[in-house]
């Protein structure tokens, strides 16, 4: 929190909450959702998707956004039917992913 002082014209800055980014990326995350062509999407990502979602059950929704730009035309699917957790092997597979574009809503405290 950010306070005026009363006896000067400076500021003093107090810390009222400290979390580890770790500790965001698995408790904060909402909604995951990851936008890429339809072609791009291909057995071999979606197994890996389901097996990490088994692997790691959290509170996290996954969407795909699929986009054609040529057509001018994108769908929004939600996958599975139990949300995940954001974790690194998750985060690490998708930075590996050139073609898949990520979008992060978080819970608002």
């Amino acid at each position: 929190a950010v306070k005026p002082r009363s006896y000067t014209n400076e500021y003093e800055f107090r810390i009222s909450f400290v979390q580890l980014l770790e500790e965001v990326k698995k408790k904060q995350t909402r909604q995951l959702t990851l936008t890429l062509p339809p072609e791009s999407l291909t057995a071999e990502m979606i197994g890996f998707l389901e097996d990490n979602a088994n692997r790691h059950p959290g509170k996290s929704e996954l969407y795909f956004q699929l986009t054609d730009q040529q057509e001018g035309w994108q769908v929004k699917l939600r996958s599975f039917s139990k949300p995940i957790e954001v974790n690194d092997e998750l985060t690490h597979y998708i930075g590996q992913q050139p073609v898949i574009d990520v979008h992060i809503n978080i819970i608002n405290n």
